[in-house]
């Protein structure tokens, strides 16, 4: 579905019912927004069955954004590329569906851009989960050529692109260098982003999505993410909207999860006050039943603690 809101059309997804029944009496379910991450990647990894969402999904009616000029959405200039529009587009289309309030999860980038909408809007945001984030995109660069080092690229102009495009140094056409960045990102991702070793599955998946994304498909998904990455080394910082943020917060990341490792979730924890803090075991992002079981099960706890599934 689309909802053509501040100059673009966004593309969203509403998965379940708003009203239903409990035994024979009609209730209201709670709205979950999840934000993807990329930035720029589609909502679709959340409805993957192995990553485990349902078990949140299924207690909730959820809607799923694209980020604007991303995925389904419609493309935009450059300009338009900004977290603070992206901020913009959620509560539009919030206000169209008529939803008073919604519990919103970020993931990765996702994070990021539920922390500037909650941020703006916390009238609208009952329960906050920022998941596999960070607080500051300022030292991205540098991780960014840390982990391909670590992944083990050894080709300096790689590294180069690569560091440009996270620190969002690059201008030049994506034509130019989305084929080394995508090589790049895939062997960063396979090597560091989950063990190789446990999950042998997740390389050959990653790499089949990876190699056989069609050019146009690749190009816009790289273009965008770039202009989002731009404007994130310039203008976020969590501080700038954390003074906001008085709903129930919960932080999470992966013990070993080397793009929003501990140390940045700590830095949202300090910046939050009185958010929770739940470092789990494995990478970025959980995987399988003996990551995703404690994971989910934290996630839970929180919402059941704070009232996310009360009677309404």
């Amino acid at each position: 579905m689309y909802a053509k809101v501040n100059r673009t059309r966004i593309f969203f997804d509403i998965d379940g019912a708003g009203v239903v029944f409990e035994g024979l009496k009609d209730v209201e379910r709670p709205t979950l927004l999840l934000l993807p991450g990329g930035p720029g990647a589609s909502h679709m990894h959340y409805k993957r069955p192995d990553a485990g969402f349902e078990r949140l999904t299924s207690r909730f009616q959820t809607v799923y954004i694209d980020w604007r000029g991303a995925a389904r959405s419609d493309p935009v200039p450059p300009e338009q590329i900004t977290l603070e529009n992206t901020a913009e587009d959620v509560e539009a289309i919030r206000e169209m569906l008529g939803i008073e309030r919604w519990t919103v999860l970020g993931a990765s980038g996702g994070g990021i851009w539920a922390i500037a909408y909650a941020g703006k809007y916390p009238e609208r945001v009952s329960h906050l989960m920022i998941v596999h984030s960070i607080g500051t995109c300022e030292a991205f660069a540098e991780t960014a050529e840390t982990m391909a080092r670590r992944a083990g690229v050894t080709d300096e102009h790689a590294i180069a692109i690569y560091r440009g495009f996270t620190g969002g140094e690059l201008t030049t056409p994506v034509s130019e260098w989305a084929d080394t960045l995508r090589n790049t990102i895939l062997t960063v991702q396979n090597a560091i982003y989950n063990d190789p070793v446990k999950h042998p599955e997740l390389v050959e998946r990653r790499t089949k999505v990876w190699n056989e994304m069609a050019d146009d498909a690749l190009r816009k998904e790289l273009d965008v993410s770039r202009w989002y990455l731009r404007d994130f080394v310039a203008n976020y910082h969590v501080k700038k909207y954390a003074d906001a943020i008085t709903m129930p917060t919960f932080i999470t990341t992966g013990e070993n999860d080397p793009v929003a490792p501990p140390s940045q979730s700590e830095e949202i924890q300090r910046a939050i006050p009185g958010s929770e803090l739940y470092v789990h075991s494995g990478y970025h992002m959980p995987v399988g039943a003996e990551e995703q079981g404690p994971f989910f099960d934290k996630i839970l706890d929180f919402l059941e603690r704070n009232g996310a599934f009360a009677s309404r």
